[in-house]
């Protein structure tokens, strides 16, 4: 059976957490290729990693959710800094810093439709 030493288990995980970025930046670049070229590659690739990092300060570490994390600051930059998230994710509950960002997340869905919902009303257009 094959063993690898804490350096190996740490080098393999750096590798894994670049090919999510890798993976974000190619759905980027295939959904929305005027966005990345107005930012630039770099650019883009600092500010997924700088997102990565705010998750970890966070203690947010779940792979999956530091993701969500870094896609969530895509589409909302600076919601970190934002007195409602910070007030959630300082709420005194006993969930982890993951279940309590999938929360906001699932919260701030839900508001997004409401106000989609309202507009369309407004326009007097069905959902």
């Amino acid at each position: 059976m094959l063993e690898l030493t804490a350096d190996q288990l740490k080098a393999l995980e750096q590798v894994r957490q670049n090919e999510v970025i890798e993976k974000i930046m190619l759905e980027i670049r295939q959904h929305n290729p005027q966005w990345l070229e107005q930012k630039g590659q770099w650019q883009t690739i600092q500010y997924l990693k700088d997102y990565r990092e705010k998750a970890w300060a966070l203690q947010i570490e779940e792979p999956d959710t530091v993701e969500s994390f870094m896609r969530f600051g895509l589409q909302f930059p600076d919601f970190e800094e934002t007195p409602g998230f910070v007030r959630w994710m300082k709420r005194p509950v006993n969930d982890a810093p993951e279940q309590r960002f999938r929360d906001y997340e699932s919260v701030m869905d839900f508001v997004q439709g409401q106000r989609a919902w309202r507009a369309a009303l407004k326009t007097g257009m069905p959902e």
